[in-house]
């Protein structure tokens, strides 16, 4: 047995639209491209919700704008996408996150958020990082109001992230490595809501950097604590999220899908994955995946 969650609110602090919350607690920033999962399960993996942190999350509400500040701690076992890179799966400890998150939606058409996130990282890896986030989600039709022609989906992520680890070109280094950065994504979609089964489009390009090893510092991209809810974002596909663990990567990604019936989605992914860097003579070409 384990506890998912456990936590208490207290609401409408000093009379104002502002909570805290205590204790056990998901914690989940855009899509879950940095912040999302802080429980490492390597069994049920695809079929188990587990991801919640142990935190302090305050939130303030006020018109279209939501800022949270938190702080929080994953589980101790939790395994970083480092602690694979090295072949290390003894480097476990206290791995803690804190944060702020402003959001801005005056319509679930248009939303925008700006995040800074802070990884301090207490195990032998000491890989400490600062991402600053910026996402954003857009949904416009060009056509007029014309129910034949789709509506059009823009979203992505950027972020540039900084700090210092003690990997460096997949093993573990004598001294400790700077850190600098920059990783995210790009989606289009165009979705025929308003026909018959709401067909749609999708196609994204991502990138996550890998270390430069004629460099003195870490290029390569933390995914921090990412995940979501929706299967293959952000585990790019079988290959990909069991292998390259969201670092040193590039994928493009293709999805077709329709809905039957309201709560049935069928779908077929298209991955296209290459290297950042090549890694031994392995080359850039990594893997093609039809799901």
């Amino acid at each position: 047995a384990d506890v998912e969650l456990a936590n208490i609110t207290f609401g409408e602090l000093f009379g104002q639209p502002i909570s805290l919350t205590v204790g056990r607690q998901n914690l989940g920033y855009g899509d879950g491209f940095l912040v999302w999962d802080g429980v490492s399960d390597e069994k049920t993996v695809w079929t188990a919700s587990f991801r919640s942190f142990y935190a302090a999350k305050g939130v303030y509400a006020s018109g279209p704008f939501t800022t949270e500040v938190f702080a929080a701690m994953a589980d101790e076992d939790y395994i970083s996408y480092e602690t694979f890179l090295v072949d290390a799966v003894g480097y476990v400890d206290d791995r803690y996150l804190y944060g702020g998150n402003v959001h801005y939606g005056n319509d679930e058409n248009r939303t925008g958020d700006f995040g800074v996130f802070f990884k301090n990282d207490r195990s032998l890896l000491k890989s400490d990082t600062l991402a600053i986030s910026q996402r954003g989600f857009w949904t416009f039709d060009p056509w007029t109001g014309s129910t034949a022609l789709p509506d059009i989906i823009l979203s992505g992520e950027a972020v540039e992230e900084f700090g210092s680890t003690m990997a460096q070109n997949h093993a573990l280094a004598t001294t400790e490595q700077d850190r600098r950065s920059f990783g995210g994504h790009l989606d289009l979609a165009a979705s025929f809501k308003d026909i018959q089964y709401s067909p749609y489009i999708k196609g994204s390009y991502i990138y996550f950097p890998g270390d430069n090893p004629d460099t003195t510092r870490n290029e390569a991209f933390d995914p921090m604590f990412y995940g979501s809810e929706d299967w293959g974002k952000w585990g790019i596909g079988d290959i990909g999220s069991f292998s390259l663990f969201n670092t040193n990567e590039r994928a493009i990604a293709a999805e077709i899908g329709f809905n039957p019936t309201e709560t049935v989605t069928l779908r077929v992914q298209y991955y296209f994955i290459t290297l950042d860097r090549s890694i031994s003579d392995a080359g850039e070409d990594w893997a093609h995946e039809v799901n």
